[in-house]
């Protein structure tokens, strides 16, 4: 098991041998961009820490992760109203560990 990671007193994932992880649903995917976001100070913490940041969807077992130093290259600033400061990552640019699986499967 990991280290836990907070923004604002909440627990946003885990940090493991140089992953960060985190444990989440199709409802925390931006719909504007089709992205993910990290809070650019978490982000910034991170860096020579981290190697890749992992996605695990808990509702549809899919598995995607981005190398940790690709996110500032293809990342896009943006502050949503609820989130604060994030970095937004395009779903296209993470690779695919794991496919979405059918309900009956998982």
């Amino acid at each position: 098991m990991g280290e836990p990671l907070f923004v604002k007193g909440q627990v946003v994932g885990t940090l493991n041998r140089g992953v960060f992880e985190q444990r989440i649903s199709s409802k925390h995917i931006y719909r504007r961009y089709q992205a993910k976001g990290i809070d650019q100070v978490l982000h910034r913490e991170l860096r020579g820490l981290c190697h890749l940041w992992r996605l695990r969807f808990a509702d549809t077992g899919r598995v995607l992760s981005i190398p940790f130093a690709r996110i500032e290259q293809v990342g896009i600033q943006h502050a949503p109203p609820k989130a604060g400061r994030q970095i937004m990552v395009k779903l296209e640019y993470f690779d695919e560990e794991a496919p979405i699986m059918q309900k009956r499967m998982l």
